[in-house]
């Protein structure tokens, strides 16, 4: 579904940015509500890679944690520990990244929509007034 989302997203934009200059008001009226309801979704989609994002965040710190941890109960040194630690905690910190790219690309593109729905909000407008003339 979330797929499914981001490319119906993608498909209305660049709808939107092939024929902007020949739609009638009511088509681009439903195409801002189409692009409203899209972005609502996607802001779901966003809020849920933001959670998961933070929460590779702390397995990593806690697994960070423990394993320097254990590494210093074993006598080696705080430093050692350290960088031992981050070593072994390599998958966390993958899983990490990978939620944070996702979070960045989505949230993009959902301040992006944000963006294209007030221009097309102005657009809308700017018809109306030159429609009473």
């Amino acid at each position: 579904m979330e797929s499914e989302i981001v490319k119906s997203v993608d498909d209305v934009v660049q709808s939107y940015d092939k024929n902007y200059k020949v739609l009638s008001i009511d088509k681009l009226l439903d195409l801002q509500t189409k692009l409203s309801t899209l972005a609502y979704n996607l802001s779901d989609i966003v809020a849920d890679y933001k959670r998961d994002y933070n929460k590779a965040y702390y397995i990593r710190k806690i697994e960070v944690s423990k394993q320097k941890n254990a590494i210093i109960n074993l006598g080696k040194s705080a430093a050692y520990a350290e960088s031992q630690a981050i070593e072994d905690t390599a998958n966390e910190l993958s899983d990490e990244l990978q939620f944070e790219s996702m979070t960045v690309r989505l949230d993009n593109k959902l301040r992006q929509v944000n963006k294209i729905l007030d221009g097309l909000s102005q657009r809308i407008s700017y018809l109306k007034e030159e429609k009473k003339r």
